[in-house]
Order: structure tokens, then sequence, then C-alpha cells
């Protein structure tokens, strides 16, 4: 009984011991997370004068605007520069510019010789073919080379197997004699055709056209003095017949 008295009187106690604790420790002012603005007055060391110090709040934003003026930042001295050489890079990237270069060149003229080679052979070809073509005799003529040119070959082969007992003067030429007058009989058309191709070439060099002016006129002259004296024996021959065939008629009048 005297346990469960005490015990009752112990739990009874609590709340006054609770209260009288609280008591004690309840703050008599407030507590801020900031302290409050505290102006302090001191003296100056200097002249005793008093002035104040004011605590800013850590969380005031700092003025935007400043009573003093703002001085520039005077501009940064440029550190002079010191003059340097090209690196092996530098080199090596000039050399091989200067290879592809050297290169380019040589492949540009091997192309220019390539097309001014073929430019030539083009046009040689393109000569020869339009050469061999005004040649050819017109459609209208009627005249046709392989036969007429088979002719002017045994024409040829025929000089020179007569006169093969002959002086060389007289057998080197006389091929080139019977196959030109054959050719002139049989193709007129191309002979005269390769007769003025021989004269175009031949005007390139002035002295063998001159030459062969001048024997051109000979032979010309020659053959014109010897049509006009064969013109004149037939007129001869002519004239005696006339005189002989009169005689026969008087003498056949006279035996009647």
């Amino acid at each position: 009984m005297a346990s469960a008295a005490s015990f009752f009187r112990l739990r009874a106690a609590v709340p006054v011991v609770a209260l009288a604790t609280g008591a004690v420790l309840y703050p008599q002012r407030a507590v801020y997370a900031e302290s409050p603005r505290t102006t302090l007055t001191t003296a100056s060391p200097a002249n005793g004068e008093a002035f104040e110090l004011r605590r800013k709040p850590i969380y005031d934003t700092p003025s935007t605007t400043s009573s003093e003026p703002t001085v520039p930042a005077p501009p940064p001295e440029h550190a002079p520069t010191i003059p340097r050489g090209p690196t092996p890079t530098d080199r090596l990237a000039a050399q091989i510019g200067r290879t592809r270069l050297q290169i380019h060149a040589q492949a540009a003229k091997a192309e220019d010789w390539v097309n001014n080679v073929m430019t030539k052979s083009l046009k040689m070809e393109h000569d020869f073919t339009s050469t061999i073509a005004s040649l050819a005799p017109p459609k209208e003529s009627n005249e046709h080379l392989m036969p007429g040119a088979i002719y002017v070959l045994v024409a040829a082969m025929a000089g020179s197997i007569v006169t093969r007992r002959w002086n060389f003067l007289v057998r080197w030429p006389a091929p080139l004699v019977t196959g030109a007058i054959a050719a002139n009989y049989v193709l007129p058309w191309t002979s005269h055709n390769v007769g003025q191709l021989a004269w175009e070439y031949e005007k390139k060099a002035p002295v063998l056209a001159n030459a062969h002016q001048a024997t051109q006129d000979r032979v010309t002259q020659f053959l014109a003095t010897g049509k006009a004296h064969s013109q004149m024996g037939l007129d001869r021959v002519a004239h005696w017949m006339g005189e002989r065939t009169r005689d026969v008629e008087r003498w056949v009048k006279k035996g009647n």
C-alpha cells in the first residue's frame, strides 16, 4: 500500500516539475535569424570625433549604383611579337605545293602536245581524203578510173619495152611519156586534175615551177610548130595530088 501511495504522489509531482522547468527555460525576447540593424557610436582615434558604424545584413542585395565615378581600366599593353621562321610543316606544305604545280604544268604540256599531234593527224587525213576525192572525174564525164588506169599502166610498160635497147636518156623518160600520153587520151579529166594538183605543189618551189613552165612553153611551141608544118605538108600533098589528078584527067581527055 505504501508503494502505491508513493507512486501516485510521484505521478502528481511530474506536471509541477515540468511547469517549473518550462518557466525557467522560456525566452524573455524574440530571436530572429537576422540580427536587427544596430548603430554603434565610436570615437575616431585621430580627432576624437564620433562616427556611426552600421552593420549591414548579409542577405541585402548589393547596390548597383555608386556615387564615385568609374575609372576605366587602362588598356593592356601589347606584348612585343617575336618574329619566327616557317615551321617544318609550313616548309613541307610549300614544297608539296611547288611539286603539285610542276606536275600540273608538265601534265598540261603533255596534254597540249597530244592535242596538237591529234589535230595535225586529223588535218592530214582530211587533206589526203579531200585531195583524192578532188582527182575523181565528174559523173557526167562517163570516165571510169579502173579500166583507164590499166590501159595507162600497159602503155607505160610498152614504152619501157620498146626503148629497152636505146640510150639511157631515152629509156628512162620513155615510160613516163607514153603513160602520160595514154592518160591524156584515156583519162582526160583525171589527167587534168592530177596536172592541176602537181602545179599547186610546184608553186611552192618557184625554181621548179619556172622550169616546168618553161618546159611546157617549149613543148607547146614545138607541138604548135609541128602542127603548122604538118598542116603545110598536108596542104602541099593535097595541092600536088590535085595537080596530078587534073593531069590525069587531061591525059584521059586527050586519049579520047
